[in-house]
């Protein structure tokens, strides 16, 4: 009996094996009876990121049922914050700076992931750091632009919080206004019949600025406006220079100084030479005109202000070579030893007066037997360097006076036949020099 009792527990034990084996291969376990997990809560109502709201109410619900919500705000340990669906929970008196909402959901002896809501509390207002000039002052330009910076990002800026501040100018108005951010330029002509004057720039603080919490552009310590820089507009040229000091025209050396004045102070000066381009110069000027060139040259100087308004161009032209004229004169009847003044004449082309320093004669040509240097003397006219004659511009065929007349003579030679000479024809060459 006891051997027939020992072999039926071990057979009972050997199925119960079997059993247990059988289960763990067909994946039938204790795992097939676990409940599902349960889903996070939803949040359908949270404060603005960012907001300059200090409270921050929230409302949140779950899909299944649900016993209660737990909540922490900024780290804090998880509390009860509401039992139905939805729920909703407020925290007043939050500090500025940046905050965290976590909610999660309970059901029985189970506890959802949390679900999370971050924002930020901005309470302090914009303002402005500064209203610049973007280009130079003074300026002739046709519109001028300043740049607006502020302290942080901002929106709703537009041409209606802006006016210029005028002081002579006609009509001057604001064009654009553009940017983004913390950053933007605003634009405005400076016409007008009026040519001179100041504009500036200011910002009017209507409520329309604002950052993206909501704190509108805070006021400045004095009034409600902003200044801005002011250009001065200057639209009115320079006086023309004056040249003081220039080379005679024409002039017989190359070398040519100009000197020049101008009735606005702190202008600076451009000059042209030979028609060239404008380049920077400054009185006194000092160069080389090319001496190969008997044609006029050519000299200009302009004045150039702050603003950039340029004068009418002051000019001067002149030849680089002695000054011209022209002689002309038929050689009288000759008797021996016998002077004969030579009624010479003189053209001037130039536009000037010009006076006579020297007049020289001399035979170019003589007939046959009275070769000129046997028989012929001539003398020049009496005219020097300190002993002048005028003769005007541009006269034609001037007769020199009887006292500046240069001479001819026949040599008196009593040994020699000199009738052929008394009869001949002389052709007469002349010379001379003058000053202006």
């Amino acid at each position: 009996m006891r051997r027939f009792k020992t072999a039926a527990r071990t057979t009972k034990a050997f199925v119960v094996l079997l059993a247990v084996l059988a289960l763990g291969l067909f994946g039938v376990g204790m795992f097939a009876f676990a409940a599902p997990s349960l889903p996070a809560p939803t949040i359908s109502a949270h404060p603005a990121n960012p907001t300059n709201v200090t409270t921050a109410t929230f409302t949140y619900t779950d899909s299944s049922s649900i016993s209660s919500f737990q909540c922490s705000i900024d780290g804090s340990g998880f509390s009860l914050c509401g039992t139905t669906r939805p729920s909703t929970k407020s925290y007043p008196g939050l500090a500025p700076g940046a905050h965290q909402l976590q909610v999660k959901a309970v059901s029985g002896s189970q506890t959802s992931s949390p679900t999370s809501y971050s924002w930020t509390i901005d309470t302090t207002a914009p303002s402005v750091v500064s209203i610049n000039r973007v280009g130079a002052t003074p300026t002739n330009a046709s519109s001028v632009s300043w740049t607006v910076t502020l302290n942080e990002s901002v929106q709703g800026v537009d041409a209606s919080d802006f006016y210029l501040v005028n002081s002579g100018l006609t009509s001057p108005s604001i064009t654009a206004v553009g940017g983004t951010g913390s950053t933007y330029t605003v634009t405005a002509n400076t016409d007008g019949t009026v040519p001179s004057g100041s504009l500036g720039l200011n910002l009017q603080n209507n409520g329309s600025i604002h950052d993206p919490a909501g704190n509108v552009l805070g006021s400045p310590a004095s009034g409600n406006d902003f200044t801005g820089q002011v250009y001065a507009i200057d639209k009115v040229a320079p006086p023309q220079p004056v040249i003081t000091t220039r080379p005679d025209d024409p002039n017989g050396t190359a070398i040519s100084t100009f000197e020049w004045t101008d009735t606005e102070s702190s202008v600076v000066f451009q000059c042209s030479r030979e028609n060239g381009p404008w380049q920077p110069c400054s009185s006194p000027l000092t160069y080389t005109a090319d001496s190969g060139n008997n044609g006029l040259h050519q000299f200009a100087v302009r004045a150039v202000d702050s603003a950039g308004n340029i004068s009418s161009a002051a000019s001067w032209s002149w030849k680089v070579n002695n000054i011209g004229f022209t002689v002309t004169g038929n050689a009288p009847t000759l008797y021996p030893g016998v002077w004969n003044k030579i009624p010479v004449k003189i053209t001037n082309p130039n536009h000037f007066t010009i006076y006579i320093t020297s007049l020289t004669v001399g035979v170019s040509s003589s007939p046959a037997n009275c070769a000129a240097p046997d028989n012929i003397e001539t003398q020049a006219s009496p005219a020097t360097s300190s002993n002048t004659f005028a003769v005007p511009s541009q006269a034609t065929n001037w007769p020199v006076p009887d006292a500046y007349q240069p001479q001819i003579r026949l040599k008196d030679l009593p040994l020699t036949n000199q009738d052929l000479c008394k009869t001949a024809s002389f052709s007469l060459s002349y010379g001379g020099t003058a000053t202006k």
